[in-house]
């Protein structure tokens, strides 16, 4: 996500090797997936929590591309959930501002604490949460959302980029600048997770700093038309349009290939074939989860595959592991 300095971040040839995860619920096909690609570290996280037995109506999606590091991207990945559903107004059915106080208290608390406020490290994360037929989507930075319902491509988030007028003018109101549309020539996103030298201004409030952990939140009502959501980083939005992963994916589900090998499918054709110093596009770090709603109407799939209401519970991709699961019990930092 920073600067322009690309000597020797890439391979010679591009990892390959996957993460893929594949779960069933009673309401979902559910397929992850992610790739380190050229890149000489990865730096995306991703958690995914359905079915939870002290929440059995709620599910969470997320994407997390750090930059700097992973080191905030892994953080968030196991904590953000925690957070969201230890929020009064999220239990006073006022998602929308829990959501949002979670995300900025967790930003706060990495701030704050003596190691994770060092860093220079910084994280997008993208967000869905299902409860009770609502939808309800929050990002910050350039990770995207989007679904396919009604026959039609939904965004569900806007990246947040520096040259965006209202974001611009929250930059330069804290006394950065943006230039090569980047916060001071660096940081190509206006609001992540992190960041924190950007966060320091103590005239500004933490909704007025350059770079803000304050996220949006889209709402949506979930009918039986709606088909699958798609969460992925940018390393798949830089190669392909909402539409082209939407159509990508629409084919393969047609023809009952399952999300996990679609996610796989995804992440190879979005991953640059060419020399990556030549040309940037494809070359990042890459991650997609796919979840595709088994009740629709319109579009019945995955037909004769036995339903487990609770295989998934908390899958968290952790660095230096495959796999981590977390109970929901896990307890908060």
């Amino acid at each position: 996500m920073s600067a322009f300095n690309f000597t020797k971040i890439f391979y010679d040839q591009p990892i390959t090797e996957k993460e893929t995860y594949f779960g069933i619920t009673n309401d979902y096909v559910v397929g992850a997936g992610s790739m380190q690609g050229w890149r000489k570290a990865m730096e995306d996280a991703f958690a995914l929590t359905v079915t939870l037995p002290s929440d059995p109506h709620t599910s969470f999606f997320g994407v997390f591309d750090g930059h700097g590091g992973h080191i905030i991207a892994d953080f968030v990945s196991k904590n953000i959930f925690n957070y969201i559903k230890t929020e009064s107004e999220y239990h006073n059915g006022n998602v929308e501002a829990g959501i949002v106080s979670a995300f900025m208290r967790l930003d706060n608390y990495l701030m704050r604490d003596p190691l994770y406020g060092k860093t220079e490290a910084g994280s997008t994360a993208v967000v869905v949460i299902i409860r009770n037929e609502t939808l309800y989507c929050a990002n910050l930075g350039d990770s995207r959302a989007i679904a396919f319902a009604h026959n039609h491509v939904i965004p569900l988030s806007t990246d947040h980029k520096p040259m965006l007028p209202l974001e611009r003018k929250r930059i330069l109101d804290a006394g950065c600048f943006v230039n090569f549309d980047r916060v001071n020539g660096d940081l190509a996103l206006s609001r992540a997770f992190g960041d924190f030298a950007y966060k320091r201004n103590r005239r500004k409030s933490i909704s007025e700093q350059a770079v803000i952990s304050q996220p949006e939140v889209v709402k949506k009502t979930l009918t039986r038309e709606w088909e699958f959501v798609v969460l992925a980083c940018d390393g798949i939005w830089d190669v392909m349009t909402n539409e082209q992963v939407c159509h990508f994916i629409r084919t393969r589900i047609e023809k009952n290939v399952k999300p996990d090998l679609i996610c796989s499918q995804l992440l190879d054709e979005c991953l640059c074939k060419d020399d990556p110093n030549a040309k940037y596009v494809g070359t990042d770090n890459m991650t997609v989860i796919i979840f595709v709603f088994i009740k629709n109407i319109t579009f019945k799939r995955y037909q004769g595959i036995e339903l487990r209401s609770n295989s998934l519970k908390y899958v968290c991709r952790e660095k230096r592991r495959k796999r981590l699961l977390f109970e929901a019990s896990t307890s908060l930092v």
